[in-house]
């Protein structure tokens, strides 16, 4: 399968999530060796601190060429709406999956993936780099089963409608310039007093979307 020269690799970390991000990057490492992009692990601000520690032992986990960017308190305001409207931080943790969206963020690369620190790579995903679709996107089903393959047009069914943002795979060169900062927009003034939002990030995006 050819692959595309220019691929970027995403996750997000913060210090109690170290380990398991270690998994799997080596995890993906030992099962894509074709893999000559590039990491970049987001992380930043109160809610999502990574220390110098943590990114040598995140550095060191495997070949990968891993770079961090720190995006500060980017998405505080966002995350303080929701929460102001949610009413307490039990979700605290979900709620840093807004990070995620730097994977729309056009850093000069072809495709970007977004995989969640938490998975176990057991396969070689080079799927997800050299895809045809603009975006490429899990279902999210949670406690749900769906067997089945849909026809062309036929909507998911409807315990299944929204993504999920474990997994994003994007063609950021074909993405309108701007793409981010819209996301971001929307994300920031969104009416959460009149919307319910049960998963945070991943309901936001799949109302964008």
């Amino acid at each position: 399968m050819g692959k595309m020269s220019k691929h970027l690799l995403c996750t997000v970390a913060d210090d109690g999530f170290v380990a398991m991000t270690r998994v799997m990057l080596h995890s993906f490492a030992k099962h894509n060796s074709w893999f000559k992009g590039d990491v970049l692990v987001i992380h930043g601000g109160d809610k999502c601190p990574l220390s110098e520690e943590s990114k040598e032992k995140l550095s060191n986990c495997c070949s990968l060429n891993i770079s961090f960017e720190d995006v500060g308190d980017l998405y505080l305001p966002i995350m303080s709406r929701v929460l102001k409207h949610k009413g307490n931080e039990q979700n605290i943790r979900t709620l840093v999956g807004f990070y995620k969206y730097e994977v729309f963020r056009d850093r000069g690369y072809e495709r970007s993936v977004s995989l969640d620190g938490d998975m176990l790579i057991q396969d070689d995903i080079g799927y997800l780099f050299d895809n045809p679709s603009k975006m490429l996107f899990c279902l999210d089903g949670i406690g749900n089963s769906f067997s089945g393959d849909l026809g062309p047009g036929e909507p998911f069914p409807s315990k299944y409608n929204e993504i999920n943002t474990g997994m994003m795979s994007v063609d950021v060169s074909s993405l309108d310039p701007n793409f981010y900062n819209i996301l971001y927009d929307f994300a920031l003034n969104y009416n959460y007093a009149k919307h319910s939002l049960p998963r945070n990030e991943q309901t936001l995006l799949s109302r964008f979307l």
